[in-house]
């Protein structure tokens, strides 16, 4: 594995990126975003799983954004929409790029949603959606992301669906090339029934909605924090699957 580390992609100390990559000079890459409730983990969370990635053959870029408390609802989405603007413009200095694709864990799983179902985020950093090949989102928040509710002054455990929530921006109109959706069978109370909605809601508007759901074993996104027995990650095998 071949890593570049602290790449600044914005002026503000938080938005910074790593690249991990693999041995081959040609090769897919994931924009990954990571966890932590939007306040807290950094770019490095990457590093639980990147070497079972890279030994793959693929590129993960792992992006850092801001987050509350300086942060407020939405610049940590447009940080991430900034991120994959700059590694588009400059992925091709470090090797030859085949596809590519947004992922995200947890909050930045609820960020990667909110990149595809609402396309002006993308559009207003440069990025045509149509030069994404796919979302992959290890369980995201489908409603409005709990810390967004706190910034509004309201209680954590509401289930709001809103203009800061992904399910929102479906319509019959909605387009993106392909979706996955990772969850879990233990995962955060509420997850499994959100990501359940915005699936149906999706076939429902959208029949030929290019969208896979997977649950999983474990607690909330199990798949790329722990390593199994030997030492695979189920969310690097899910990835490797679906890029397939």
């Amino acid at each position: 594995m071949r890593a570049f580390r602290d790449i600044a992609y914005g002026p503000c100390d938080m938005q910074k990126l790593n690249i991990y990559l693999p041995e081959n000079d040609t090769f897919d890459v994931i924009v990954w975003c990571h966890g932590g409730g939007l306040e807290f983990d950094s770019r490095l969370g990457a590093e639980r799983f990147v070497h079972a990635m890279t030994e793959k053959g693929i590129a993960l870029v792992s992006v850092e954004y801001r987050m509350y408390p300086t942060a407020r609802y939405p610049e940590f989405i447009l940080d991430a929409a900034n991120a994959a603007a700059w590694v588009q413009k400059h992925i091709g200095e470090y090797g030859t790029m085949k596809r590519f694709y947004l992922s995200g864990q947890s909050a930045g799983a609820y960020i990667t949603m909110m990149l595809c179902m609402n396309p002006d985020y993308l559009r207003n950093a440069g990025v045509d959606r149509n030069t994404i090949d796919g979302f992959i989102i290890d369980s995201a928040q489908q409603t409005t992301h709990f810390n967004v509710l706190r910034e509004r002054g309201l209680d954590k455990r509401l289930e709001r669906i809103d203009e800061a929530s992904p399910i929102y921006h479906i319509t019959p109109e909605t387009t993106f090339s392909r979706l996955l959706l990772l969850y879990y069978t233990n995962d955060i109370p509420g997850r499994i029934e959100q990501n359940n909605l915005l699936y149906f809601t999706l076939k429902r508007l959208v029949p030929d909605a290019d969208v896979k759901m997977v649950l999983l074993e474990g607690e909330h996104c199990n798949g790329s924090t722990n390593a199994n027995p030997d030492g695979t990650f189920d969310y690097v095998e899910q990835v490797v699957e679906f890029l397939k």
